[in-house]
């Protein structure tokens, strides 16, 4: 639910939610064959993603986010989140191991530069408690990758 504030209500705007939310509202009142087309397309899906490689704002299918971590479009990948980004050293590391990494399981940059994604620089923990505990040490241990030595 969300608050629909009085000086919208006035000038007709703000009882929706999203343009999405307005359309599927619009089913089933008469409509022109123009509106109805926008409603088939938003309510079947054909109207492609930004994030599609048939979109014209298509950029390769690799970005970094906010973080610093490198993103690659893999939306068929079984651990992928919504967006359809998983980030490139998660990759990297299942092509070393040869399977999928599990949910518990942490990538730790040993260099602590999240773009440098080469193996030697990946360490996998295998839960978030471990990597934490890594962090908190005072006198911590030198690490090297334990990914190409499995």
């Amino acid at each position: 639910m969300f608050e629909v504030y009085p000086y919208k209500i006035k000038i007709g705007r703000g009882k929706y939610c999203s343009y999405e939310c307005y359309w599927k509202n619009k089913i089933g009142k008469k409509l022109s064959e123009k509106t109805r087309k926008k409603i088939s397309e938003i309510t079947k899906g054909s109207k492609p993603n930004r994030q599609e490689k048939n979109s014209h704002k298509w950029k390769g299918g690799k970005y970094k986010d906010k973080f610093g971590y490198i993103r690659i479009y893999a939306r068929n990948h079984p651990l992928c989140p919504t967006n359809g980004y998983m980030v490139q050293s998660h990759l990297v590391a299942e092509k070393y191991l040869k399977r999928h990494l599990t949910r518990g399981e942490v990538m730790h940059h040993i260099d602590e530069n999240k773009s440098n994604d080469k193996p030697k620089n990946l360490y996998l923990f295998h839960s978030q408690g471990k990597h934490l505990q890594f962090h908190r040490w005072k006198n911590k241990p030198v690490l090297t990758s334990n990914l190409i030595n499995l």
